[in-house]
């Protein structure tokens, strides 16, 4: 789940605002609306305490990757029972167009505009309605709760062509 500049970028690339597809849709309209957009003041609360301040997203997360191959929480684990959340205080622009691309690669989280925090429940709130998005779609707006339960997903695998009898 995405809070935040991220949330309203997914958003608007959901709903057709994009010229391209794929991974570029994303750095595309990230680009043309980090001009135009407004951190706001928002609270984190979790396992991991309290963080509160104007930030330009925040990502909760159970595995590594999301959106077009964003690598938002690069040592996350699906099957921890834990979120990885990524919080980005707010940024310069020339900053944030410094930062952006290299979510694609997972260096963002070296930077000291970024924590990384771990906690089975997140709650957010703001200073005005911020868009809440999963799998890339709106699915709330702030307040929002982000939970994880861990082993709630049972996956069946197959062998793969050849594999039989291994």
């Amino acid at each position: 789940a995405a809070i935040g500049f991220d949330a309203e970028v997914a958003a608007h690339v959901a709903a057709g605002g994009a010229v391209t597809a794929g991974r570029y849709a994303y750095l595309a309209v990230a680009l043309r609306m980090l001009f135009a957009h407004r951190a706001p003041t928002l609270r984190f609360e979790g396992d991991f305490g309290v963080r509160e301040g104007r930030y330009l997203l925040g990502a909760a997360a159970n595995t590594a990757r999301y959106g077009a191959g964003i690598r938002i929480a690069p040592d996350a684990r699906a099957d921890d029972g834990v979120l990885d959340c990524c919080l980005v205080r707010d940024l310069p622009r020339g900053t944030a167009l410094r930062v952006i691309p290299g979510m694609y690669r997972g260096r963002h989280v070296r930077r000291p505009e970024v924590e990384v925090v771990r906690t089975r429940e997140l709650r957010v709130t703001a200073s005005r309605a911020v868009p809440v998005v999963a799998d890339g779609e709106v699915v709330s707006e702030t307040p929002a709760v982000v939970r994880c339960r861990p082993r709630a997903l049972r996956v069946l695998g197959l062998p793969a062509e050849g594999d039989q009898g291994r």
